[in-house]
């Protein structure tokens, strides 16, 4: 019985080791995910004027890490304190979202009706109080008591003829909006960037349906594009199906989505937003723990990047700020002096290679303990790029099996503790196989095919840019 139960054993470990060391992940190009719009965070606050370098390394793809989506917001007072840095995203090829914090003063229950303050002036924290406060009138948001939320001339008829006069001003600066964020977290009370607090789905739906939406297009704003996500969480606080299941509305809606909070938040398939062909993005979060610019923060980062793109099917992912106060947690990519940290980098690994309009293809997501694998591709070129998550402490040989993609080779770009999205030696493609080590504690991109395989990034790239 011993020796049975020894032997008994000995399979276990063998079939343990067997399963740790040699699972091979699989990527198919002929199994075609969602459509990428791309990688990107908040402008506001430390990075509201960026040098030229320091732009490069946000948003160009070639000298940076190409971020595709710079997110800013309206003021009380109608001001642009970002314009610097907005211009230069769109000039490296960023597009642009206005998220809306709050309704001017003049509509807000806070202000009208109990005679909060509104006449300070600046940004980044500094708001007036009534734009700060979501106290809710009558009307059950923070609409003031004397506003109806239909009709001319209420609430809802004034704050679309206010948004559509904020686009036109953006545009004047040379600054496109391509996507409206009806309300940055409506289920919040009171934020330093504003805040309005919208009690039930419904009233987005009348919001949108007749009044944002045909407003826009009778502007000839048609390009823009609404995005539905006001709530802090995934979509555990619906807000959004009575606009989806309502034609009227949801015509104007072609993107939904929700914010990633408490982080880091497991994301759940939200199949109203896909089955209706709506593109669905994780359009907020952050780390709110102690200051960590290592390599443990990235990995969880690398996670949840992972998991939004796999469970959530998100189309977008975003970080909080750009750059931020070390002081304040993990807020930033950057801390406020544009030190990078390895967020910086490993949010790199996804959005310097997968580029908008880019699709996500079919890969094994977890071959192995502690591996996890994305991949995409770009449907018209037949380039492609596969992201492997090593969080283990080891290094990990890994073979990927190539399906419906064609190269003959792919190079590896490795974020690690000693690596900054650096480019290493190509790796041959034998027979549709290619194997690979991933570094512990590593992000690695691998991209081929197609003609638009990336040179190594320049040389003259540092992690600090004054």
């Amino acid at each position: 019985m011993r020796l049975v139960k020894a032997f008994l054993l000995s399979l276990v470990l063998v079939l343990s080791f067997s399963y740790a060391n040699g699972q091979n992940a699989v990527i198919n190009g002929d199994t075609v995910y969602q459509k990428m719009d791309g990688f990107g965070g908040q402008t506001w606050t430390y990075a509201d004027s960026m040098s030229s370098s320091q732009a490069d390394l946000f948003f160009s793809s070639s000298n940076g890490i190409g971020l595709a989506i710079a997110r800013t917001a309206n003021t009380w007072d109608g001001g642009i304190p970002d314009l610097s840095t907005l211009q230069q995203a769109v000039a490296r090829g960023a597009k642009v979202e206005l998220g809306l914090q709050s309704p001017p003063c003049a509509l807000k229950h806070s202000y009208v009706d109990l005679g909060e303050n509104c006449s300070q002036s600046g940004d980044a924290g500094n708001q007036p109080l009534a734009f700060n406060d979501g106290s809710v009138g009558s009307s059950y948001t923070c609409f003031a008591n004397g506003l109806s939320l239909d009709g001319a001339g209420g609430a809802f008829d004034q704050y679309a003829t206010y948004i559509v006069n904020l686009i036109k001003n953006y545009q004047s600066h040379n600054i496109p909006i391509t996507w409206l964020s009806v309300q940055n977290e409506a289920n919040i009370s009171q934020s330093s960037l504003g805040a309005c607090l919208w009690m039930n789905g419904s009233q987005f739906q009348d919001f949108i349906k007749n009044y944002l939406g045909p407003r826009i297009a009778a502007a000839g704003l048609s390009s823009v594009q609404i995005l539905l996500d006001p709530m802090n969480d995934w979509f555990d606080t619906d807000a959004v199906s009575a606009c989806l299941n309502d034609s009227g509305c949801s015509q104007y809606v072609p993107l939904v989505g929700g914010h990633g909070y408490p982080y880091p938040y497991s994301p759940s398939y939200y199949s109203l937003g896909v089955a209706s062909g709506r593109r669905v993005w994780q359009s907020e979060t952050s780390d709110q723990g102690g200051w960590d610019p290592g390599m443990g923060s990235a990995l969880t980062m690398a996670r949840s990047i992972h998991d939004f793109l796999t469970v959530g099917h998100a189309s977008a992912y975003q970080w909080w700020e750009l750059a931020y106060t070390s002081s304040a947690g993990n807020f930033g990519l950057t801390d406020s002096s544009f030190n990078t940290t390895k967020r910086f980098w490993v949010t790199g690994n996804w959005s310097k290679f997968v580029r908008p309009g880019w699709s996500m293809i079919s890969a094994t997501a977890s071959p192995r303990a502690g591996v996890f694998i994305t991949a995409f591709k770009n449907t018209s070129s037949g380039a492609f790029a596969i992201v492997a998550i090593n969080s283990n402490y080891s290094s990990i040989s890994q073979t990927v099996n190539l399906s419906s993609l064609s190269a003959n080779s792919v190079t590896p770009y490795v974020t690690d503790a000693n690596n900054n999205l650096a480019a290493q030696s190509a790796l041959t493609v034998s027979g549709g196989s290619l194997t690979a080590t991933l570094n512990a504690q590593s992000v690695t991109t691998f991209v081929g095919g197609g003609s638009s395989s990336l040179p190594p990034p320049p040389s003259n790239l540092t992690g600090v840019v004054q």
